[in-house]
């Protein structure tokens, strides 16, 4: 019987998601007080279009806006051609990563390195920053914002035109700004607050 309820407990906490190494990114906005919400951004390592291994958290210092996609997604297109309209308007301060979830076949086939390059290559994007990904059960498209510290500070499934990625950015951006400047907390950083 007590082996029996040892199985129960480890099959419940993996259906839970304990030990999922992708399981952070998954999290909603928190409290930005509660330290339990730091170092949101993954350190899983995936290799860019050219063959590099990129983890989130070499990003550290930067703001990092991360699109989920995969290339038989007919949304995540203009998903891509809006969020390379927006990199440029940021400079340095904000990077922005594409993440391929899936080659052609879409579940059970995994992105790969040819499938990243021919992403960056059809879109004219920073081939270091177009990562692939054994993520082929996700629904895309996906964006997330993470602060310099590694907060998640926005989360949406679906496709943003280029003026609603500016607004998240502008709003989220300041709204962290003042809350690392001045403590000041936005309504939206008091996640689960009754």
């Amino acid at each position: 019987m007590h082996r029996w309820t040892i199985t129960v407990v480890v099959i419940g906490l993996l259906a839970a998601g304990c030990g999922d190494p992708y399981a952070k990114v998954e999290s909603p906005v928190g409290d930005m007080t509660n330290t339990s919400y730091y170092g949101q951004r993954g350190s899983v390592s995936r290799p860019n279009a050219r063959g590099e291994m990129v983890a989130y958290e070499q990003f550290a210092g930067q703001f990092i806006w991360a699109d989920y996609a995969a290339p038989w997604c007919q949304p995540c297109v203009p998903q891509t051609q809006d969020v390379n309209a927006v990199d440029n308007s940021y400079g340095p301060e904000v990077v922005f990563i594409t993440v391929m979830t899936s080659d052609m076949g879409g579940y059970g086939d995994p992105a790969t390195v040819a499938t990243a390059s021919s992403w960056a290559s059809r879109f004219g994007l920073d081939p270091g920053r177009v990562l692939a990904a054994d993520l082929t059960a996700m629904t895309i498209p996906k964006n997330l914002l993470f602060s310099p510290e590694g907060h998640l500070l926005f989360e949406k499934t679906g496709q943003m035109r280029a003026a609603e990625i500016r607004d998240v950015l502008n709003s989220y951006m300041a709204d962290w700004r003042e809350w690392k400047e001045n403590s000041k907390v936005a309504d939206w950083m008091r996640f689960g607050d009754s």
